[in-house]
């Protein structure tokens, strides 16, 4: 654990930082529970210079959120739908090669490319921007 500085703060501690744009984007207020939290795993995932290569396979979502296989897929799904997430390399799994998905955080650059921020495009459809939903 890092040291305290005189005001009692520890400035090397790592954490995962919300932005409010983030927060007040409509794509993240329609995220489920489990959206938002599978969301915060990526992010505590990205360290600042792997983004294209954060991994995370559906079983490790499933882990770190204590849901079930199929819930984890749909929160991945969700991710990827609203476009907080995309798909830099495909996992497998066979006998010979076993890697998990590498995933590229759209909130964040990759190397010299500016971060897309797909997520902030989305809107919502017509009946839920009424609060019918489905």
């Amino acid at each position: 654990m890092a040291k305290a500085n005189r005001k009692g703060r520890n400035d090397g501690a790592k954490h995962v930082r919300l932005y409010w744009w983030l927060l007040d984007s409509a794509a993240y207020r329609h995220l489920s529970c489990y959206g938002r939290a599978l969301l915060i795993e990526f992010i505590y995932r990205h360290t600042g210079g792997n983004n294209g290569s954060v991994i995370m396979s559906v079983r490790e979502a499933a882990d770190r959120l204590g849901v079930a296989f199929n819930t984890a897929l749909k929160a991945l799904a969700e991710l990827q739908d609203k476009g907080f997430i995309r798909m830099a390399k495909a996992g497998s799994f066979s006998l010979k090669r076993r890697h998990a998905t590498e995933w590229t955080l759209t909130m964040f650059a990759v190397g010299d490319i500016k971060p897309t921020k797909d997520f902030m495009n989305w809107n919502p459809p017509e009946k839920a921007k009424h609060g019918l939903t489905s």
